[in-house]
């Protein structure tokens, strides 16, 4: 049994799954490869105003009959944190999915996939495969969305089937500008680098080294599952314990997914300076974990033309940046341990500190460690920490 979940609410983003990734994900190889599969379930998770406008639409009532589908209807999706309405209905659909035994796979209003990849989704679900993970760059939809629409979509069949060198393409010309800042040469470097872009020279394609990605497909949802944030962080790991058995799709000839975010849609800190291996791994310390830190290792080719040695190149050069920052974690948790002594947090302080100690045998650093914990243990006694 494969689940299809798709969470959308709220009228840009229900256009936007109407006229854009409705469409796609009905090309013949995504959805179309499933007509009359019994085995398969879309379920669309929405308001009840939102849900009247799905149901009226003809490329909703298009795909009913291609797959069997359901719309459920939750209340309070628009109001409050967003994020938190979207576990609200991810924790449910996995639930659903755990009594039915099946597969989920996570689609999303604002997502595209090229044509085929649900279909090797289904091949690797007939493996056995327990997650698959992929990364998904960032598109401007002001200029993406016509352009992809122009060229792509089908009147006729109300689908919009694109290739995936062809959607690759298409995201190098309109990459959104938090994007751009991934950019390891970037002048002014992302302060919030889930995902790390080298650049081809002259071509415009980039391979990518990511810590954080959507988990795109879980083969089977544990008893004991953890969904607390979205499903990119401690989840993988509650329904997967091993990072070595989720396959990250290192190709994008194999799936490859965009995100389409409107120029102003995403709160981007303001990036400092050129990229750094120590900045990147004091970022990491406190917004990844160890199935993020794996991820990281693997060379991924998002190319609209065929592969050339010059890729094996950059893949070297990537690696090289990612070991050093690596090897720079035990000083970046001394860091922000000293960071987090400043800000009064003298608890997470000490967990930081702490943790260097343990992940590396080198005396010098033990001993700044030490006297940082020395510290705090000093401060912690002569200071009252109000509970907040």
């Amino acid at each position: 049994m494969i689940h299809f979940v798709n969470v959308v609410w709220g009228e840009e983003f229900t256009r936007l799954f109407l006229d854009a990734a409705l469409p796609n994900s009905m090309s013949p190889g995504n959805l179309g490869a499933f007509v009359d599969d019994e085995d398969c379930i879309y379920r669309l998770y929405t308001t009840p105003t939102d849900a009247s406008v799905v149901r009226n639409a003809d490329g909703f009532k298009l795909l009913t009959r291609l797959v069997s589908t359901e719309v459920i209807e939750f209340t309070g999706l628009d109001e409050g944190d967003r994020y938190e309405q979207l576990i609200r209905c991810h924790r449910d659909a996995l639930l659903r999915a755990h009594a039915d035994d099946a597969a989920v796979i996570f689609l999303a209003p604002d997502a595209l996939l090229s044509d085929g990849s649900l279909g090797r989704l289904r091949e690797l679900i007939a493996d056995d495969i327990p997650v698959v993970a992929i990364p998904g760059p960032r598109v401007t939809i002001e200029t993406f969305l016509s352009d992809f629409l122009r060229d792509y979509m089908d009147a006729e069949s109300q689908s919009a089937s694109i290739a995936s060198r062809e959607l690759v393409g298409l995201a190098h010309e309109h990459l959104h500008d938090s994007a751009k800042s991934l950019f390891w040469d970037a002048e002014k470097f992302a302060v919030w680098p889930a995902n790390i872009y080298w650049r081809m020279p002259e071509s415009g394609e980039f391979l990518i080294r990511a810590f954080h990605m959507h988990p795109l497909m879980i083969r089977r949802i544990p008893d004991d599952f953890v969904i607390d944030g979205v499903i990119d962080g401690a989840f993988i790991a509650s329904v997967c314990p091993d990072p070595d058995d989720i396959y990250v799709v290192t190709d994008s000839d194999e799936i490859a997914l965009v995100e389409m975010t409107s120029s102003d849609g995403i709160t981007v800190i303001e990036p400092l300076g050129p990229a750094s291996e120590i900045a990147v791994a004091e970022w990491a310390v406190h917004a990844t974990n160890t199935h993020h830190r794996s991820f990281v290792n693997r060379p991924i080719y998002f190319h609209s033309s065929e592969l050339s040695p010059e890729w094996d190149r950059v893949a070297e050069e990537s690696h090289s940046v990612i070991s050093r920052v690596h090897s720079a974690y035990p000083r970046a948790l001394v860091s922000v341990g000293i960071s987090r002594v400043h800000a009064g947090r003298f608890d997470d302080a000490l967990e930081y500190c702490t943790k260097a100690i343990e992940l590396v045998d080198d005396p010098a650093l033990h001993a700044s460690a030490a006297a940082v914990i020395d510290v705090i243990g000093k401060l912690k006694s002569v200071v009252t920490i109000e509970p907040v």
